[in-house]
């Protein structure tokens, strides 16, 4: 206790003496009776030369202490020079009481200090995050204001592209009718004269093609022939709107297929043109048309052209 009071104990031994006076009261009460053992020895002159220099330097923030001490025994000794008394006199604070309050006024100051520190470093930080949400509030603002501005890009050219899509279809429905009509009054011009160069082909379900097994229709042809008018029968499929026709070479390509043909009669009547293809194998197939629905297959027919 006396080389931690005069500032000679090592920092090991210095830590555990302030861990257990901090901790144990009996241990503190020493620790303060040695504190005035040290006083009393210093102020009467009792303190061996070697410990004094420690002891100022030691006890410099207890000077009023010492101060006080000093007038006290000043004072005693011109009242009674005949009396040798070494009995230091009462102070005006016990040394546990001066002891605790300066300790309580250091514990009050590093608490106001370091609750002003906290204060102020909440405040900058508030500052720096308030700062950092207006840039990033402004940012927002901006990507904001460009994704409005692509919005309304888009909407414009789907728009545009809509429009475009609605003329498209309302031509390509335009050229549709127009190709049905053509076809239709190219068959009626065929049944009207038949030329030396097309060769009308009545089928019927005696020639349905059915797969391995199933009879073929035959049908010979002179090389001046560049058209077969085929006749085919639709009965039973009057429940569809339209139907169209495609002629393929067996395994091979498709040759020709018609546009949607409206039914007029127990027959419908589709002229294919032949253009390079002459003899060889081939499928025709008929096909129904109905409004919002896919076209279905109805019949397919083999026919083989003989020259």
């Amino acid at each position: 206790m006396v080389r931690y009071l005069l500032g000679l104990s090592t920092e090991e031994e210095r830590t555990q003496v302030e861990e257990r006076y901090f901790s144990d009261s009996e241990y503190f009460d020493q620790m303060l009776a040695v504190e005035d053992s040290l006083i009393d020895d210093y102020v009467t002159g009792r303190m061996p030369r070697e410990r004094q220099r420690a002891f100022r330097d030691s006890f410099s923030l207890r000077g009023e202490d010492i101060r006080f001490s000093q007038a006290l025994v000043r004072s005693v000794t011109k009242e009674r020079p005949d009396t040798q008394k070494t009995v230091r006199p009462k102070r005006r604070l016990s040394l546990r009481q001066a002891s605790l309050f300066k300790l309580s006024s250091r514990w009050l100051v590093y608490g106001f200090l370091t609750a002003s520190l906290i204060l102020l470093a909440v405040c900058i930080l508030s500052v720096r995050e308030t700062r950092s949400l207006k840039a990033r509030l402004s940012q927002a603002d901006l990507e904001l204001a460009k994704l409005k501005e692509e919005y309304v890009s888009t909407e414009k050219q789907l728009a545009d592209e809509r429009l475009e899509g609605d003329a498209s279809a309302r031509e390509l429905e335009a050229e549709r009718n127009r190709r049905i009509e053509a076809m239709n009054a190219l068959q009626k011009l065929g049944r009207q004269t038949d030329s030396s160069d097309t060769r009308t082909i009545t089928l019927s379900a005696a020639f349905i093609f059915r797969g391995s097994g199933s009879s073929t229709k035959e049908v010979r042809i002179s090389d001046g022939v560049n058209f077969l008018r085929f006749r085919v029968p639709v009965r039973g499929y009057g429940k569809h709107d339209a139907y169209r026709v495609s002629f393929k070479v067996t395994g091979g390509k498709t040759i020709f297929e018609s546009p949607s043909i409206k039914a007029r009669g127990p027959m419908l009547e589709v002229t294919v043109p032949l253009g390079g293809s002459k003899a060889g194998d081939y499928i025709l197939k008929l096909h129904g048309e109905t409004s919002g629905l896919s076209a279905i297959e109805l019949e397919q027919y083999a026919i083989r052209l003989v020259t």
